[in-house]
């Protein structure tokens, strides 16, 4: 029976609805049954439920309506509890503080990026010149016919005095060494660890040591300077997207958000606009009518599980909030000894820390609503320009021209703009004479 019950819920009113807020109320109210029952006994708590069958009836009834109407309630609140999570409305002093704590996590996130960009920037230069500094070497030491025609040095280097057999040895023992530990992790891989060994390469090729013992290193030396810049335009990657998942980079600190939810959908929201000019306010509703539908159920999940994170959140706080109050009514009112009950604080504990755990819950969640909601302007946004009979754009410069204008129309209702539209022609042979 409860079962269709739930299931005509859904019905009525929607998915949505029963995930992100009938489930979250239902779980407020069972922590509420639970904690009054370990605190105050389970006979008082089953006590109004120990009635004839017809009252049991309409008290069950009662209790139905109350919680579709307490779900229905929150789900009207629950864009405004949204809002306050992500730090839309003023918050006085503590938004102020909140905020300064962001802007220092912005300006290292900033900073980091920066870093990583010098960082690889300054290496392929350095490998630039060890590839075409070894080059020559290597070419000097070989005879004319073996070069090829297109790899002629542009220097021959000078030998130094020739070299005692064991400093020659010693010198490829080093280098050999000095691989290996740049291979292994004990020195880290970077330009101050190469240029030191590529140095001593050029050496040995200046040296009698035959090549077949020098080429081995300098291969491997080639191989670890192509692996170390994957491995810097992998931590420069990681950098840029790690801020742009949680920072809108394009509004610098202007745009920073005193909650990291906030500042999280924020980043969301100015994805469309820093890769393609659109304006996702305007064209995000209309975008959902494009997606097709066996995608749209994703974002729809998405959604709802970020919304029900932050509902549960709420009502987390409120759960701990509440007991806490009740628990000092208690005691200031009862006996007013130290130690008080325990049972209040209990509940306000567990309270808190659902709280922080479903806010931990809500950040993953908006952060996988952002990769749905930008997947959707990667895939679909051509489709939605079809369905607003726009033509598509033949380069990435005719795309931003064209949400240019058309972000003016729908979203400032600008009409100035001239804009050319395309509209599909019907083919006369699917169209009965008739």
């Amino acid at each position: 029976m409860l079962g269709t019950v739930l299931e005509r819920i859904t019905g009525l009113f929607g998915r949505a609805f029963f995930i992100a807020a009938l489930l979250p109320i239902v779980l407020f109210l069972t922590a509420n049954a639970a904690a009054i029952g370990s605190c105050f006994g389970w006979s008082k708590l089953s006590g109004w439920w120990n009635d004839g069958l017809d009252e049991k009836s309409v008290q069950g009834a009662l209790l139905l309506v109350s919680v579709v109407a307490a779900s229905y309630l929150a789900m009207i609140v629950s864009p405004i509890l949204k809002r306050v999570a992500e730090g839309q409305y003023a918050l006085g002093w503590p938004g102020k503080r909140l905020r300064r704590r962001r802007i220092d996590s912005f300006n290292r996130a900033r900073a980091a990026v920066a870093a990583s960009t010098s960082e690889l920037k300054a290496f392929r230069e350095d490998f630039r010149e060890f590839k075409k500094r070894l080059q020559l070497a290597n070419n000097a030491r070989r005879e004319p016919a073996e070069i090829a025609p297109s790899v002629t040095p542009q220097r021959k280097p000078v030998p130094p005095p020739e070299n005692s057999t064991e400093i020659q040895e010693e010198l490829l023992a080093e280098a050999s060494k000095s691989l290996a530990d740049i291979q292994c992790g004990v020195a880290p891989a970077s330009s101050q660890t190469l240029r030191p060994l590529a140095g001593k390469l050029e050496q040995l090729y200046m040296t009698p040591v035959p090549l077949a013992q020098i080429e081995p290193i300098h291969f491997a030396f080639t191989d670890l300077c192509n692996d170390t810049e994957t491995a810097m335009e992998y931590r420069y990657s990681e950098a840029l997207g790690d801020m742009d998942s949680r920072f809108d980079r394009s509004s610098g600190v202007a745009g920073v958000r005193p909650t990291t939810l906030g500042n999280i959908i924020g980043a969301i929201w100015a994805y469309p606009f820093t890769r393609y000019g659109i304006d996702a306010v305007g064209a995000w509703p209309p975008l959902q009518h494009v997606i097709p539908e066996k995608y749209y159920p994703t974002v729809e999940d998405a959604r709802i599980s970020y919304d029900f994170a932050v509902m549960t959140a709420f009502l987390s706080g409120v759960f701990g909030v509440g007991w806490l109050g009740l628990g000092l009514w208690l005691w200031w009112n009862g006996t007013g000894c130290w130690p008080p009950p325990p049972g209040p604080f209990v509940a306000t504990v567990a309270g808190v820390l659902g709280a922080i755990v479903m806010r931990l819950v809500a950040v993953e969640a908006a952060r996988s609503f952002g990769a749905v909601f930008r997947t959707c302007f990667d895939l679909f946004r051509f489709d939605l320009l079809k369905k607003l009979s726009i033509p598509i754009p033949k380069n990435l410069e005719e795309e931003r021209t064209a949400w240019s204008s058309l972000n003016q129309v729908l979203s400032y209702g600008d009409h100035s703009k001239n804009l050319v539209y395309e509209h599909s022609r019907v083919d006369k042979s699917s169209v009965s004479d008739a």
